[in-house]
């Protein structure tokens, strides 16, 4: 009830979370939801193993200068019900981009960000994406961290050119980024970067969609007519649509006209190094 799962920033991955087990006591200090319904702190004598488990620290404890209305309380988070919500967790100093679409409820230490709101398939799909992960560090990262890689500040995400699109035209981003979340959850990682892949391709359609021509079209067409991920058998429903769509004599000849543009081999190429 009060013991979440939390995530450190080493612990996300691409489209993945290295879950190391770790949990947070969540005796909060009370919070008011988005619809302004309060929910009052947590009351550590209703849980009395937790109480337990505290007093074996109570020194420390009541030294804390960040506790809330007592020294069992955590301090006051304005966003304390963000984490329960599906969200985009990810590591704000990175080489490449780190964006996991979190459908768990994971709580995020101070390592770890967040991002909450509407479209969060087709923003995972963007922000992992070679396109924007080129935008963002050739305009807007700042100029990067050196060996340290990049910052992915709130400050330079909010700037990045993301497209606004339908609803209806991010459902093959949302197919995607279902497929290679499964994928990687199975082992099949040579699976998940093929999908990865049809994300690229996508996503150069969507900027660079006059000099695509009909290879554009054909690959968004195809793409937009992918099966959803069912519940149940999974890594072998991706194995078998792998094999299918890499064998696909259409699709295969749109992609080599979409990389043999120049603008995407730039982006590639910047990617490789």
């Amino acid at each position: 009830e009060i013991i979440k799962p939390i995530l450190r920033g080493r612990d996300i991955k691409r489209y993945k979370v290295d879950f190391a087990d770790r949990w947070l006591i969540n005796t909060h200090n009370g919070y008011h939801k988005a619809d302004g319904t309060y929910v009052p702190p947590v009351n550590v004598e209703e849980y009395p193993a937790i109480k337990a488990h505290l007093d074996q620290y109570w020194p420390k404890l009541v030294k804390r200068h960040d506790q809330g209305r007592t020294p069992y309380n955590l301090r006051d988070c304005a966003y304390m019900e963000e984490f329960e919500k599906e969200k985009i967790v990810y590591s704000e100093i990175v080489h490449n981009p780190q964006f996991m679409l979190d459908k768990d409820q994971f709580y995020a230490e101070a390592t770890a960000f967040l991002l909450s709101g509407d479209y969060l398939s087709y923003l995972t799909a963007m922000l992992n994406s070679r396109m924007v992960s080129y935008a963002f560090k050739t305009y807007y990262a700042g100029g990067g961290l050196g060996d340290e890689g990049y910052r992915y500040k709130k400050a330079f995400i909010l700037k990045l050119p993301i497209p606004k699109i339908p609803s209806e035209s991010q459902k093959p981003f949302e197919t995607l980024v279902d497929y290679i979340i499964a994928a990687k959850e199975s082992g099949l990682e040579e699976v998940a970067a093929f999908w990865e892949h049809m994300v690229d391709a996508l996503v150069y359609v969507l900027y660079f969609e006059p000099e695509t021509g009909q290879a554009g079209t054909q690959i968004r067409e195809i793409l937009s007519a992918l099966p959803a991920l069912p519940e149940q058998n999974q890594k072998a429903f991706l194995q078998e649509l792998t094999d299918k769509y890499k064998a696909n004599a259409q699709l295969d000849a749109a992609l080599t006209k979409l990389y043999a543009l120049e603008e995407v081999k730039t982006v590639e190429a910047a990617a490789r190094r």
